[in-house]
């Protein structure tokens, strides 16, 4: 472990003697948050993500009617030595300029990708967390959000397809009931 690393994950170790079960000892807890702290091959799946993406967006705020459609840019790349990935979108929406910023990773602990989206159209964070699918071309996360007309939760479904290196596409779900509904579609197509 690099001496830079040390620090963080002690304070966390000693952090974690307090509140876990007795039989862990602090060798066990110290080699645990190491290896929590650690990105593997999990993480390396996530590679074929980073670079510069046009984005192609059509989101429904009314699933009976037609999508609107919006362009912008995604810059993706590694960040925390490559613990997360450090996502910024630029774009355009109904005429007004659109920004967002999104991470991205896998929880080692906890076994799952987790991430993390925040735009200039909400105060809210939306969190997701999910798994990759068998054939290791596909991501489904579980959303949480705030659906901003009645302030309360509002759960939703992230699937994402790897087509090739050089594009992906993600289709969103929003909730509601027991129905479950598309909310937007987005594809990435990398800048050359």
């Amino acid at each position: 472990m690099q001496l830079k690393n040390v620090f963080p994950v002690l304070c966390l170790a000693l952090a974690a003697c307090a509140t876990a079960p007795k039989s862990a000892s602090p060798e066990e807890m110290m080699a645990a948050w190491q290896r929590a702290s650690t990105p593997g091959a999990e993480h390396r799946k996530l590679d074929v993500f980073v670079g510069d993406w046009d984005v192609v967006i059509e989101y429904w705020m009314d699933p009976g009617q037609p999508p609107s459609k919006m362009t912008g840019v995604m810059h993706t790349e590694w960040m925390l030595d490559g613990r997360h990935l450090d996502q910024r979108y630029e774009g355009e929406m109904e005429g007004m300029p659109f920004h967002g910023r999104g991470t991205w990773g896998y929880d080692i602990a906890g076994q799952h990708y987790v991430g993390t989206w925040i735009d200039s159209s909400s105060t809210s964070l939306m969190i997701s967390r999910g798994r990759e699918l068998p054939d290791g071309k596909a991501f489904l996360l579980q959303t949480l959000g705030t659906d901003p007309v009645t302030g309360k939760p509002s759960e939703g479904l992230e699937d994402l397809r790897v087509e090739s290196a050089d594009r992906h596409t993600m289709t969103m779900y929003e909730y509601k009931g027991s129905e479950r509904v598309k909310t937007m579609h987005m594809v990435y197509t990398r800048r050359k």
